[in-house]
């Protein structure tokens, strides 16, 4: 007689019984790393702060009062998406920002 086996995922948190003593997959989320303790996700600890000198900086304000988007900006002044997008989250703080 095989014995049963009850295991538990550490990301999904389902139970489940099986005769397997080594299974690859949780049955529920499909995870291969249901034995593994889930990664903590990384927190922004520091306030962010823009890396666009302040005439850059207002050159892309006005552009997004324009209404283009960060993608359109990064593209027009040839800056990274990154540094646009910082730039209007810090300035637009609690609204919804145009990608």
């Amino acid at each position: 007689m095989k014995n049963y086996h009850v295991y538990e995922c550490m990301k999904c948190s389902h139970k489940w019984g099986t005769a397997n003593e080594n299974p690859l997959r949780c049955p529920k989320c499909h995870t291969s790393k249901w034995n593994s303790p889930p990664v903590p996700r990384m927190i922004r600890t520091e306030s962010l702060k823009s890396r666009l000198k302040p005439e850059i900086r207002e050159e892309v304000y006005d552009l997004y009062e324009d209404g283009k988007g960060c993608i359109e900006i990064s593209n027009i002044l040839h800056l990274s998406f990154g540094d646009v997008m910082d730039a209007i989250v810090i300035k637009y703080s609690g609204e919804s920002v145009r990608i």
